[in-house]
């Protein structure tokens, strides 16, 4: 990143950017974070969003958290057992006939999305990980993320940065092609590279802070998706 990509990604968010939008909501609990975050790559998120709707119908789960903007306490969560549980029995193939939605991580030697959702729980479960309070305490646990990217078709990490984020981590932003674009466009550089994304939605947000006090990274993602799905 240099200052003549910083300075035009921060002018070109002051012109285009609706900074009145709210920051992502939160879900009920944790393993739903995981089931938008392994489903939403490389997809229109309207089908996510019934992917989500389908589960949280078949088993009972309340798809938000009582207060959207925070995190919900450990009492009122279904925790990651609780879900492998109500999945006990119930192979990949079965649970994409449940939320209607077949895709596979990859088109090239992928898994169905419901085998990798099923991965990723047990590697929670592993790492004795039930709500986002558990998770919480993992953060900088690189070991944990490395188990997360090797799940077929998630090594890109693209999944694991929203996963991240969903789950209420506000200083990183996930570089799908919606955020590709819209810094390529707003640096006019097109070959900028996902590291230097990141360093630029962090370095933005502290020059825009001033100006939009408790605005995050991860708020800046989110608004910058809203603009660029439309």
């Amino acid at each position: 990143m240099n200052e003549q990509q910083l300075t035009c990604f921060v002018d070109y968010c002051r012109r285009h950017l609706d900074f009145t939008i709210p920051d992502m909501k939160y879900y009920s609990c944790l393993p739903l974070c995981a089931l938008d975050a392994v489903f939403s790559i490389g997809v229109k998120y309207s089908g996510v969003s019934m992917t989500v709707d389908r589960f949280c119908r078949n088993y009972s789960i309340s798809r938000e958290a009582e207060n959207t903007s925070v995190v919900p306490s450990k009492a009122k969560q279904t925790t990651v057992r609780q879900v492998l549980e109500l999945l006990n029995g119930v192979s990949p193939e079965d649970l994409a006939d449940i939320v209607s939605n077949h895709q596979r991580t990859s088109t090239k030697n992928g898994i169905l999305k419901t085998a990798a959702f099923i991965q990723w729980l047990d590697i929670l479960e592993l790492y004795r990980i039930q709500t986002y309070q558990d998770f919480h305490k993992h953060w900088t646990d690189s070991n944990l993320e490395k188990d997360l990217r090797a799940v077929r078709g998630q090594k890109s990490g693209i999944s694991t940065d929203y996963f991240y984020m969903l789950a209420g981590n506000t200083g990183d932003v996930k570089v799908d092609r919606h955020i590709l674009a819209f810094t390529r466009i707003a640096t006019g550089d097109g070959r900028v590279s996902a590291t230097t994304v990141k360093e630029l939605f962090r370095s933005a947000v502290k020059e825009l802070q001033p100006e939009h006090p408790g605005l995050t990274v991860r708020h800046l993602d989110h608004i910058v998706w809203e603009y660029q799905r439309f």
